[in-house]
């Protein structure tokens, strides 16, 4: 009877050390705490997107379009927001309208209520007038809030400036690059260029790309050395002639259509280039002539000139 005891209280105190072991190994492995995600926010000015400072043209509307989400993956409706403004021309009237069709106001920093038909996506895209009447700097800051009080936090700068014009004003022309006159110019050198003037064609800024016993159409590309230089086209309705540098910017920002290759371009077509460092040029095409004459018995004919500011 002893010994059957024993083997009883032998049994009870193995089970004991075995809970006891899983218990030990429970608490040195805990379940890592989730985090609940923050809205998302985007913002663009005039077209060009999260930038940290824009710039404007003095006394000119500034188109400013905001989105702010629920974060996806778990997160919150949206609750509120707020804009503060630092600067020069930071306003006492700043309304705007969302995409739903709820008013904000965000004359003072207050934050705003969202209502329920913004709470998920609150969106809205406004033409200001009124921000851009002195040369500055003026700092925004968007602020949207969930209803767990958990904040995104969306700062830029608006720069006003005056125009600032193009001082040089330029010609230039390409030939076919498979005949027998250069085919290449450099915007940055004002000349054409090719091996025999020591500048090989991978050093232009505009380099005709048509192929051997082709019809001449114009296409161009940048040359291969020249990694700081890309371009845009710019739109129809864009005044070449008195387009001010922070205009041509603009332009270039907005379109996001950076290449280095066009194909069969036409006259009256503008392209505004960066050459890098800060460089702008416009170029306007003023000619194709694709059976322009490029020297006795040359097979392959035709020039394409154009026009440049910088």
């Amino acid at each position: 009877m002893k010994l059957n005891k024993f083997k009883y209280v032998t049994l009870v105190f193995g089970l004991f050390m075995m809970i006891s072991a899983c218990s030990d190994d429970d608490s040195d492995d805990p379940i890592a705490p989730t985090s609940t995600p923050k809205p998302e926010a985007t913002i663009s000015v005039n077209g060009a997107v999260d930038k940290a400072t824009y710039d404007v043209l003095k006394d000119s509307p500034v188109k400013i379009s905001y989105t702010a989400r629920s974060a996806a993956g778990g997160g919150r409706d949206l609750d509120k927001i707020s804009l503060t403004q630092n600067g020069i021309n930071a306003t006492t009237n700043f309304k705007v309208t969302s995409s739903n069709g709820n008013d904000y106001d965000f004359s003072t920093s207050t934050p705003q209520n969202i209502p329920n038909s913004d709470d998920n996506n609150l969106s809205f895209t406004e033409t200001v007038v009124n921000i851009t009447s002195k040369v500055g700097v003026t700092t925004y800051t968007f602020t949207v809030t969930d209803k767990d009080g958990l904040q995104t936090v969306t700062t830029f700068d608006i720069n006003v400036v005056t125009a600032t014009p193009f001082n040089l004003n330029k010609a230039g022309a390409i030939w076919h690059i498979e005949g027998q006159q250069r085919g290449s110019w450099s915007l940055t050198g004002d000349s054409s260029i090719s091996a025999v003037s020591g500048n090989p064609e991978m050093y232009a800024d505009i380099m005709n790309t048509d192929a051997v016993s082709t019809t001449f159409t114009g296409s161009f590309e940048v040359g291969s050395s020249r990694a700081n230089t890309d371009f845009v086209k710019a739109p129809a309705a864009f005044d070449y002639a008195n387009a001010s540098r922070e205009v041509a910017q603009a332009a270039y920002d907005t379109l996001n259509q950076i290449t280095e290759t066009v194909t069969a371009p036409a006259v009256g077509d503008v392209y505004i280039f960066n050459l890098g460092n800060g460089g702008l040029a416009l170029v306007s095409i003023t000619a194709i002539d694709p059976n322009a004459a490029c020297g006795p018995a040359c097979a392959n004919p035709g020039r394409m000139d154009f026009e440049y500011r910088k």
